[in-house]
């Protein structure tokens, strides 16, 4: 038995996996080359080509090309199928053949051009250049300073400065062929007290200060055209703060590198081996591990191998509105858009939005709201700072606005989504007037309160009761207990809405008991017709007349 289905696995999930990874690494591979090559200034954004769009492009190729032989793995216990996992692994171990194959080709495949001045460089296409003579105007220089909380529970406070200095054109020093870059990065902790918060800024500014002046003092290897990344925007940023700026065509923004040509070349090759290794190695261990279906099994063995992607299409069916499902896929997709605009709008891409962006799509902020602004207040709610942030609330909206909207209907639910909304943006406004509010977890935490309030109620079912009961422990519990822990955890927004949405749910309960009674009467309905189905089915199989 072991050895049949060993043999199965291989045949259905190892062998086509295997295929899939070598024409891919071929074809990845290829196609950095060639871009390499034939393309040696043009580069998408990164955030696009080396991270998002390979993440959802290999999970999307492992899912249609081998979701069949992956779905013959044993349910889990919950009724999830464990070929999941292998789909997790494959995917990943495929995007980051990607991303790691770009940067190493990127920079093994391109040549050190020799130039003996900027201006030559600016009219030859080439991301690396030996240059001769650099006349840099350290008195004109321009910086940018920014800061953002990051991390996956807002606990670090990351400072950036971005510093572009001109180099003028030798013979010719109004013309300023190129600008060469510096950024200076440091993380510090976002729980610590504003005085020390701007203390530790201060002194951050001072290190780059001196820093700076060592970096234009020591003599570079070579300079490196700067990748189209969040770097890049920093730098141009800090450029057009120069009085040596002149606005239309982008410059040509150099970074100075230090360490010797073809350094830079090591640790993609070493990330590609051990990515590579780990990924399948995971995959091979989980091949070997995971059990086979036995119904899915069986019909393998007679020929009939499903080739359905019932997985997929589940997936997407979760953004598309039908009867009985209108609500949740609505603020799904409106979440989803929302942040998908402010990507093509800034090219922020898997960083977080700054301040300035937030505020402009819609973020609420105490002064602008007392200026009359008060459509902030429900416009906040489809905002987010990054992706993560905005993957966090829809996998919540998803889980409870389905259950909701199956017990009370779509209006029930949307009465009190908006009302917990405005009380959480109303109550982080008023309980920190200075800082900018975002995201739909304010809202969220209302539908919380609203189902811890139909939990205690007699009408509703236990299959309500158990989905209410996990969703609101597994995230509205952990995510309280880690803002108070973590002061950039907008609380107050929690709070408010949970609150709200309890409150909600007490005043509004002669209007929610209805619908209540009618969803516990149709799931009985239902499973009454399933057992005498199943009933029937049986008396029919053991009836001496059949």
């Amino acid at each position: 038995m072991f050895w049949q289905s060993l043999r199965l696995k291989l045949r259905y999930i190892g062998w086509p996996y295997l295929r899939v990874w070598v024409v891919f690494v071929a074809v990845a591979a290829g196609l950095h080359a060639a871009l390499a090559w034939l393309l040696p200034t043009t580069e998408p954004p990164e955030w696009l080509w080396i991270w998002a769009g390979p993440g959802v492009g290999c999970l999307l190729l492992v899912l249609l090309l081998l979701w069949p032989g992956f779905r013959l793995v044993r349910d889990g216990r919950n009724g999830s199928n464990l070929g999941q996992l292998l789909v997790v692994v494959a995917a990943a171990t495929l995007a980051f053949a990607w991303g790691s194959l770009a940067f190493g080709l990127r920079a093994a495949l391109s040549p050190l051009r020799p130039v003996a001045t900027l201006t030559e460089a600016a009219a030859l296409p080439a991301r690396y250049y030996q240059v001769r003579q650099v006349n840099l105007d350290t008195a004109r220089i321009g910086v940018e300073q920014r800061a953002e909380v990051t991390g996956r529970n807002n606990e670090t406070l990351s400072l950036s400065v971005y510093v572009a200095c001109p180099a003028a054109a030798a013979g010719r020093p109004a013309t300023i062929p190129a600008w060469l870059g510096w950024h200076y990065s440091r993380a510090i902790q976002n729980r610590l007290p504003d005085q020390q918060k701007e203390a530790a800024y201060r002194e951050f500014l001072q290190y780059c200060a001196r820093q700076f002046v060592r970096d234009q003092q020591r003599p570079f290897t070579y300079l490196e055209r700067c990748p189209n990344d969040g770097n890049r925007r920093g730098l141009l940023a800090a450029a057009s703060r120069s009085p040596r700026y002149a606005a239309g065509t982008p410059p040509l923004l150099l970074l100075p590198r230090y360490e010797p040509f073809g350094q830079d070349t090591r640790e993609p090759k070493q990330f590609f081996k051990w990515s590579q290794l780990l990924g399948n190695g995971v995959f091979l261990l989980l091949l070997l591990v995971l059990p086979l279906h036995p119904e899915r099994r069986a019909q393998v063995l007679a020929g009939q191998l499903d080739r359905s992607h019932g997985w997929l299409t589940d997936y997407a069916k979760a953004l598309w509105p039908r009867p009985g499902y209108v609500l949740t896929p609505l603020l799904l997709d409106a979440n989803l858009v929302v942040f998908l605009l402010m990507v093509a709008n800034t090219g922020t891409g898997l960083g977080s939005f700054d301040g300035p962006t937030l505020l402009a799509w819609g973020g609420d902020y105490g002064p602008a709201v007392a200026a009359g602004q008060w459509w902030r207040l429900l416009s906040s709610v489809f905002v987010h700072a990054n992706l993560l942030h905005l993957g966090n609330n829809l996998v919540l909206l998803g889980l409870l606005g389905w259950q909701l909207e199956l017990a009370l209907g779509w209006l029930r639910p949307l009465v009190v989504y908006a009302v917990a909304g405005l009380g959480a943006s109303l109550l982080s406004i008023w309980w920190h007037p200075a800082t900018i509010g975002i995201g739909a977890s304010g809202a969220l935490f209302g539908w919380m309160g609203l189902a811890l309030t139909l939990y205690w109620r007699p009408q509703a079912t236990p299959l309500l009761k158990t989905m209410l009961r996990t969703v609101v422990l597994a995230t509205g519990v952990v995510s309280l207990l880690l803002g108070f822990a973590i002061p950039g955890v907008d609380n107050a927004a929690h709070l408010g809405g949970l609150a709200v949405g309890a409150l909600a749910g007490l005043v509004l309960w002669p209007w929610l008991r209805p619908a209540l009674v009618q969803h516990a009467a149709a799931l009985a309905a239902a499973n009454e017709a399933a057992s005498a189905t199943l009933a029937l089915n049986e008396h029919e199989h053991h009836s001496p007349i059949a």
